[in-house]
């Protein structure tokens, strides 16, 4: 899909990391440590999505998490990464569009 050449959304990310820190019996405590947080970001529909592209917000992100995952290796099992992405509209209250909860 090809969109008018501009044509752009406003989003929100945040991205973290989150293990298990300790078990009893099926419960378990997790921690959250937060990787980025991008509060307001004008996602391209026409580019953005490009995870081959260098620029693009897709390849961006990726990059961003390789560098932490490199520095902060994560642990192998009991992991996650956790996202919070938020869609706006592009016009009108910024009220979440889409918001894929974590």
């Amino acid at each position: 899909m090809v969109c008018p050449a501009g044509d752009t959304l406003p989003v929100r990310l945040t991205g973290a990391y989150s293990n298990t820190v300790v078990t009893n019996g099926s419960e378990a405590l997790s921690a959250i440590i937060p990787i980025m947080l991008v509060p307001s970001y004008k996602f391209d529909l026409n580019t953005d999505w490009d995870w081959t592209a260098a620029t693009s917000f897709v390849s961006q992100v990726q990059s961003v998490v390789c560098h932490w995952a490199q520095q902060v290796p994560p642990a192998d099992q009991n992991a996650v990464y956790v996202f919070d992405f938020v869609i706006y509209p592009s016009q009108g209250q910024l009220q979440p569009l889409i918001q894929a909860p974590p």
